[in-house]
């Protein structure tokens, strides 16, 4: 577990992702994916080799180990995830939906996060109660200030959908095997 100095380090690094959001409410969709889908895989790729590749892993741990969480270390980072969401979030959906989701998992996820490693008493699947009710109050004060119905359901449907996912009520396994990879 990394200590709660390079959690919060760790998530100044992932509100840093606001700037995707921002992008596309003053850019919009085109320009924002123009650019996001490259960084995107170029992210991956990077990832892939930190995996696969002793020296690029040795580089990588110089800048990043002491905020990368363990099971990190042979998987994906949240980067990926994050980039990989994004992209996705901004092809599926209208602009200001993903401007608000995209929002609502940098900042909600952020306090949640800290909340839960400062409070957090009740771990159920290794994530705190206290984390994840912060996450709902946070994502639901957003919500409350949309008047837009759409958003507001799309925040609905999401906050249940993270929920499932971080409890793993469906035993999803996050983790992909990049065995196939040949380096």
């Amino acid at each position: 577990m990394i200590s709660l100095t390079n959690e919060i380090l760790r998530k100044a690094i992932h509100l840093s992702n606001l700037v995707v959001p921002l992008f596309l409410f003053y850019y919009g969709r085109d320009l924002t994916l123009y650019i996001l889908i490259p960084v995107t895989f170029f992210c991956i790729l990077l990832d892939l080799l930190r995996i696969k590749n002793q020296k690029v892993r040795d580089f990588y741990n110089i800048f990043f180990k002491s905020i990368t969480r363990e099971q990190e270390s042979a998987h994906l980072t949240g980067a990926s995830y994050v980039f990989m969401a994004s992209t996705i979030t901004i092809i599926l959906f209208p602009e200001t939906i993903a401007i608000a989701a995209l929002m609502i998992m940098s900042i909600s996820d952020t306090f949640a996060a800290i909340i839960g490693r400062t409070y957090g008493s009740i771990i159920i699947r290794g994530k705190s109660l206290e984390g994840s009710i912060s996450f709902l109050i946070k994502k639901a004060s957003k919500k409350l200030k949309s008047k837009n119905n759409l958003i507001s359901l799309y925040s609905i449907l999401n906050f249940s959908v993270v929920f499932i996912y971080k409890y793993n009520f469906f035993k999803y396994e996050r983790s992909i095997n990049w065995d196939w990879i040949p380096w």
